[in-house]
């Protein structure tokens, strides 16, 4: 089963689905939203300047556009102008759009590999609100180095190294299907033999309530916010996944994006009392080895980071389970198929005493992967259909 990547991490995870969707405004809004909070500037500098458009108000007139018809006022200029890269003057400073993915690589001429590195650690700043503590260690620079010391690695190279070792095929990832596991099958228990009130169930919420909060339990432990209050922080939740890139796109959030700010600013501090009680005490192994990797980097790094991990883990695990049972359970011919390998996996035990007889069923789960190839291929073409890709990058990539 496939395991979205964790911890920091799974913050350039979420920047990865933003440049594949967004890739051709994203170099702009960093270097406009960096410029505003005199921040240093990613760009690189270029021999020459890209063709430079201008606006029919002087001075503010692409910032005005750009406030009221947000990201769709770029591709509007991309798709009337054609060209590959364009330059935006807004109040007295020029600024490059990057429309097409083979430019990307012009702008990044300086780097022997390509990367987004530098755009994760600002957008992990706008929309998950690291300190300036967590920032120095996102980008490494936390430590005093003298001249015959060894560089240490930057946040994101310590936790990517933790996932790699934990989320591995292993121990470590067997307990983790295992913790979810068992909380799924305890919802689909106990929902199955409670009585019907009549009432529809709407298979989308009930799987993102049910498998949001198993998610959770079997990374974060009981006592994390979701799992011992799941209404009011899924609940925020939704508000904060719905408003997130106007919370890194657009200026003075609490004004421009008050229900995404807020429904933030709850999470984040339910998160930071999680971090300092050390709720994570019953938390999953990959959970425990990044607190330890990060412990002295400050309660940013865990309480924001861990935002960043539910927005992008729990979204892709919810979204798959449901059309997984959407494309399953709407071809009969294919459940029949899926429903006789899964049942090759099952070890029935009957027991007869006292008089009673009851019924009990195991899933051998190392069974699964040998004996249940239609599943696993339901499962990587939901991925494929459902994964959200730029065609243009898949295209010049391959």
């Amino acid at each position: 089963m496939y395991i979205p990547s964790a911890g920091l991490h799974a913050v350039g995870e979420y920047l990865s689905w933003l440049v594949d969707e967004f890739g051709f405004f994203i170099a702009f809004l960093v270097s406009f939203i960096s410029s505003l909070l005199r921040t240093k500037s990613h760009c690189t500098a270029v021999p020459s300047q890209p063709p430079r458009l201008q606006s029919e108000i002087p001075f503010i007139g692409h910032l005005l556009r750009i406030i009221f018809e947000g990201t769709e006022y770029l591709r509007s200029l991309h798709r009337t102008t054609g060209l590959p890269i364009f330059t935006l003057p807004i109040a007295g400073r020029s600024y490059h759009v990057v429309a097409s993915p083979h430019m990307v690589h012009a702008v990044q001429k300086d780097y022997k590999m390509f990367s987004f590195n530098a755009i994760i650690v600002d957008v992990a700043r706008r929309i998950f609100l690291f300190d300036e503590e967590a920032m120095a260690a996102f980008k490494g620079t936390n430590h005093s180095i003298a001249k015959h010391e060894k560089r240490k690695p930057s946040a994101l190279q310590m936790a990517r190294g933790q996932f790699v070792k934990n989320l591995r095929p292993g121990s470590e990832l067997d307990d983790l299907l295992v913790r979810f596991t068992d909380g799924v099958l305890v919802d689909v228990h106990s929902h199955l033999n409670s009585p019907s009130d009549g009432n529809v169930t709407l298979l989308w919420k009930h799987i993102r309530t049910e498998f949001s909060t198993a998610v959770a339990r079997a990374f974060w432990g009981a006592r994390h916010p979701f799992c011992h209050d799941p209404t009011v922080y899924w609940a925020a939740m939704e508000d904060f996944e719905a408003g997130a890139l106007n919370l890194f796109a657009l200026p003075l959030p609490w004004l421009t994006a008050r229900k995404a700010n807020s429904a933030r600013s709850k999470l984040l501090q339910a998160l930071k009392n999680y971090t300092e009680r050390d709720g994570f005490q019953d938390s999953a192994t990959f959970i425990k080895c990044q607190y330890d990797a990060c412990h002295d980097l400050g309660t940013s790094i865990m309480s924001n980071g861990g935002l960043g991990l539910a927005f992008s883990a729990i979204g892709p695990i919810t979204s798959t389970a449901f059309w997984m049972v959407c494309y399953i359970f709407s071809r009969p011919d294919l459940l029949a198929r899926v429903r006789a390998e899964v049942d090759s996996c099952l070890n029935v035990d009957e027991d007869r005493s006292h008089g009673q007889s009851t019924r009990s069923c195991t899933i051998d789960t190392a069974a699964l992967n040998r004996c249940c190839p239609t599943l696993f291929t339901c499962l990587v073409e939901v991925l494929r259909l459902s994964t959200i890709v730029k065609r243009d990058c898949i295209n010049h990539i391959f």
